[in-house]
């Protein structure tokens, strides 16, 4: 999606706090903050601020909205994948 960079970055200079990180940050932090995609969180934040979910729509496609909006990995899941991480996957070593 083609993407005009002065829309993208017209709220970059509004702060807000943010609950996850404990602090007030920009907006463009929010807006980059997923491997350059928004933080999942962006419309809970910033909606009685910003048009959101309008800036939202006109900016990302339907692929990235759901990549955005995807649930968030467990705490489960984001524990084993760091042990995976670190240790190397355990059935790879049983092979050996």
């Amino acid at each position: 999606m083609a993407r005009d960079k002065e829309d993208l970055k017209k709220f970059d200079d509004r702060e807000w706090y943010c609950p996850m990180l404990g602090h007030t940050i920009g907006f463009s932090y929010c807006r980059t903050m997923q491997d350059g995609l928004p933080c999942g969180r962006i419309r809970n934040c910033w909606f009685e601020l910003l048009p959101i979910q309008d800036f939202v729509q006109a900016n990302y496609s339907e692929d990235e909205r759901n990549a955005i909006f995807k649930p968030p990995k467990s705490r489960a899941e984001n524990l084993m994948a760091t042990l995976e991480r670190v240790t190397g996957d355990p059935d790879e070593k049983e092979k050996s």
